[in-house]
């Protein structure tokens, strides 16, 4: 003889029950997940975002990891799999569509919820330091004539922001104008370092570099802010 199973709560018949009741009667009394904050932070000034605490380049999949990181399991699934799916409303704000499914006393369940959220717009440590004149290094631009030196100038430009898609530090911070050239404050030596290298092939010139003791960086390390320059014929 065998006995028909059905749900405590409604009475529909059912092989797939979960803790006496149907899936259906189940859900109604319980949730699988929760959201906890979503707090996504944007630069307004480069459009970075962060990413497990470094700033990178912004895109939705990166977004929606950053979402799937804060659904919070309420049950002890076996098997679980969390899907997120976003569609932007505005430029930073969101509805995301989050599905959960998984084992539970070997009925597969699945939940979906709706979850509005919006990214929250502050300045990276990058362009806060460009804003406040921070510089690494200095490069010097020097010409037989101020048309030249103005020649130079927007070739640098040109290459510190390509430097500046990886590395939003590679940027002019101060510009000073001397009767032979200018000289560019930029924030970061490494963007700095490869930018020269280039003029210094494009322009057949070699660069002379010095550098300054400044201080030291939080792992007592010395840290030197270094000058290039480099002198056109």
């Amino acid at each position: 003889m065998s006995f028909e199973r059905f749900c405590v709560k409604c009475g529909a018949v059912t092989d797939s029950l979960i803790k006496g009741m149907c899936q259906k009667c189940f859900l109604k009394r319980n949730s699988l997940f929760e959201v906890r904050d979503i707090n996504i932070e944007i630069c307004v000034k480069c459009g970075k975002m962060k990413v497990k605490g470094k700033w990178g380049a912004y895109n939705l999949e990166a977004v929606g990891e950053e979402v799937a990181k804060k659904v919070h399991f309420l049950m002890n699934l076996d098997q679980p799999k969390v899907n997120i799916s976003l569609e932007p409303i505005t430029e930073i704000d969101f509805d995301a569509e989050i599905k959960v499914a998984g084992f539970l006393d070997g009925v597969l369940v699945e939940e979906i919820k709706h979850y509005s959220f919006s990214l929250n717009k502050v300045s990276c440590d990058p362009c806060m330091k460009v804003v406040s004149n921070y510089r690494e290094a200095i490069i010097q631009l020097r010409a037989g004539s101020l048309s030249e030196a103005e020649s130079m100038l927007e070739v640098t430009k040109n290459f510190l922001l390509e430097e500046q898609a990886t590395d939003s530090l590679s940027a002019i911070t101060k510009t000073i104008k001397s009767p032979h050239g200018f000289d560019l404050w930029i924030g970061s030596n490494k963007g700095a370092y490869r930018v020269v290298r280039k003029l210094e092939k494009l322009f057949k010139v070699k660069p002379i570099t010095s550098r300054k003791l400044i201080g030291e960086d939080r792992s007592k390390r010395l840290k030197y802010r270094f000058t290039y320059c480099l002198k056109k014929p």
